[in-house]
């Protein structure tokens, strides 16, 4: 009798273990789900994050005035804050100008 009393309690917690083991594969099979699409979203917005690096580097002149250093510390370091903030007509110059 013992012995099936045992038994039982290594079918319980085996059963628990296969519980969570079932758990941590569907959440693992999630993660790469995810993963794969962040991974798709990275490749599609390359491209644009390649060339607003490219298109940043070429508009900049070799020799910057002080007012050009004021202009790059009041400009975003985020890409794509200085895309909208151009498309909308407010890139860092505007925004020094209204700031005086």
């Amino acid at each position: 009798m013992e012995q099936d009393d045992h038994q039982d309690v290594y079918r319980v917690a085996y059963d628990s273990a296969q519980s969570e083991l079932n758990e941590i594969v569907v959440s693992f099979e999630q993660l790469r789900v995810r993963k794969e699409s962040v991974e798709n979203l990275v490749a599609v917005l390359q491209p644009m994050v390649d060339a607003e690096t490219k298109g940043t580097s070429m508009n900049q002149p070799s020799g910057e005035s002080s007012g050009g250093n004021q202009d790059a510390k009041n400009s975003s370091a985020d890409p794509f804050q200085r895309r909208i903030d151009n498309v909308l007509g407010i890139g860092s110059a505007g925004k020094y100008n209204q700031r005086n």
